[in-house]
């Protein structure tokens, strides 16, 4: 009877390592299945050129607007302090798009659904968050949450606040479908070309968001330059 049970013992033992063995053999195949979906990669055009050299002018309008700010030279009406820091803001929203991580992506020709995932994210940390929120938000608030007194600032408060909380949102479904495209199926040649045209949607989507900003911040600086005199 205890031989018979040992066994018997043996033969489950072995069944659960043949399954063990056949589940790691079907994820091992499935994770290569669902790799070869994903690395369909996107070429981003020449058009990107042409929106490169536009950005580079536009971020080299602010890096001169807040360069040639001076407080100590500064001689007109308005409060010193908070033109600082408002000069102070743009200066950190500049640093952001200058970053390594977005000039890497940036300089790419070819982007697969992990880049354009990181492009996302990237965009989402140091544009939206570091610049946008961090920096810009609170010049567009009013009432009794305004950070700031300047009644010309108060002026375009609603406008900044509107550009805000749109850029703040702009690419939050893009983050949801990027992970859905990224979740482990196998897939048909249907969902195969879903894939690739979500992929490159988003990728698009996610650059307008950010020359959206751009432009966002432009007109913030090109304001503040007006505001203290065109310096």
């Amino acid at each position: 009877m205890v031989k018979i049970l040992k066994e018997y013992s043996k033969i489950l033992g072995y069944t659960f390592i043949g399954l063990v063995f056949g589940a790691s053999f079907f994820l091992l195949f499935i994770n290569f299945y669902h790799y070869k979906d994903i690395s369909t990669v996107i070429n981003k055009g020449n058009t990107d050129n042409t929106q490169t050299a536009e950005v580079n002018q536009k971020l080299q309008e602010i890096r001169t607007i807040t360069d040639n700010f001076n407080p100590n030279t500064y001689s007109g009406a308005k409060n010193k302090v908070e033109l600082m820091t408002i000069n102070s803001k743009l200066q950190l929203c500049l640093k952001e798009y200058e970053s390594e991580e977005l000039k890497e992506i940036f300089e790419k020709t070819e982007l697969d659904i992990t880049d354009v995932y990181r492009f996302q994210n990237v965009y989402q940390s140091k544009i939206v968050n570091n610049c946008v929120v961090t920096q810009l938000y609170e010049l567009g608030l009013t009432g009794d949450k305004a950070k700031f007194t300047d009644p010309d600032l108060l002026r375009i408060a609603p406008f900044i606040k509107l550009n805000a909380d749109k850029l703040r949102q702009d690419t939050d479904y893009v983050y949801k479908v990027l992970l859905n495209n990224g979740s482990y199926y196998f897939s048909s040649e249907t969902s195969k070309t879903n894939i690739f045209e979500m992929t490159k949607d988003s990728y698009y989507q996610i650059n307008n968001s950010y020359l959206s900003s751009v432009d966002f911040v432009l007109e913030v600086a090109r304001w503040f330059n007006r505001t203290v005199g065109g310096v």
